[in-house]
């Protein structure tokens, strides 16, 4: 939220900044200050310190001499969502699957704000990998996952992502004309392809996935680290459109009645109604 915007009523500040306070945690900072905190956040340090130590209470921090560290407590927030997308049991089998079949890796993602947030991955059994963890993010104008989220956005979420471009980090020499045709050609075709954007050499194809009423949900992708050539890609889209396919439909039955059962079987490589790179 804009430090200009009024918070709404039932905004809870406190919450905000307890979780401020956790994201302030990162590799290149596993052990902080209340001090260090402070500056990362913009809290003063009196507040800091005070979320810091009911984290602690909670069991969500640790603390040795003067210094807090991350409990494997805070992976119960994120376990949360992982739980809730049954992302194990649903996504992981469709991303090993399009891997295996196409001998590269496939992710599964969602967009959150203006970044792309890898969710699961299946690698490829190639030896060159260069990959994002799980957790990790990257901008989503730079990869197709992104393109591929930014498709399925409402016109005017879409139109304010583009208005926020060039405030956005590494993007001063990314067009958003040249953004809004990929996107708008992505809709049109329902898949999107960038490549060498993010670094030279990767390159990937990418599929949306929907909620039942039409919001975006996540994207599927088939990416290639190495040579940067999109051709080798296209062949596999009809495997990735098929894949995006059963995989939208498992998400969108969770809960139902018999749902597990009848998803049970569910394969990548069966027929769908999606659009086929044939029928393009």
């Amino acid at each position: 939220m804009s430090t200009k915007e009024k918070p709404p009523s039932w905004f809870s500040e406190s919450l905000a900044r307890g979780l401020l306070v956790i994201r302030a945690f990162d590799a290149g900072a596993s052990r902080l200050r209340p001090t260090d905190v402070a500056k990362r956040t913009g809290l003063n340090r009196a507040a800091a310190r005070r979320y810091m130590l009911t984290l602690q209470d909670l069991g969500y921090l640790g603390v040795e001499d003067d210094r807090f560290f991350l409990r494997p407590k805070v992976l119960d927030l994120g376990y949360a969502y992982i739980s809730s997308m049954q992302i194990d049991r649903l996504v992981q089998p469709f991303l090993n699957d399009l891997a295996a079949l196409t001998h590269e890796s496939s992710s599964f993602a969602v967009l959150d704000n203006n970044e792309v947030m890898f969710v699961a991955r299946a690698s490829s059994e190639k030896i060159l990998q260069i990959s994002v963890s799980i957790g990790g993010r990257v901008p989503a104008y730079a990869v197709s996952l992104g393109h591929a989220l930014l498709s399925a956005l409402p016109d005017q979420d879409f139109e304010r992502y583009l208005g926020s471009l060039k405030d956005q980090p590494g993007a001063s020499g990314v067009s958003a004309r040249e953004l809004r045709a990929s996107v708008e050609k992505t809709r049109k075709q329902g898949w999107a392809v960038v490549s060498n954007i993010l670094t030279s050499g990767i390159v990937g194809i990418a599929a949306p996935i929907r909620n039942p009423n039409g919001s975006v949900l996540g994207a599927i992708n088939v990416a290639n680290y190495g040579t940067g050539n999109p051709k080798l890609l296209k062949d596999h889209v009809p495997a990735l459109l098929e894949a995006a396919a059963n995989l939208e439909r498992a998400l969108q039955a969770r809960g139902q009645t018999g749902a597990a059962d009848r998803l049970a079987a569910a394969s990548p490589r069966r027929s769908t109604g999606r659009q086929s790179a044939g029928s393009r």
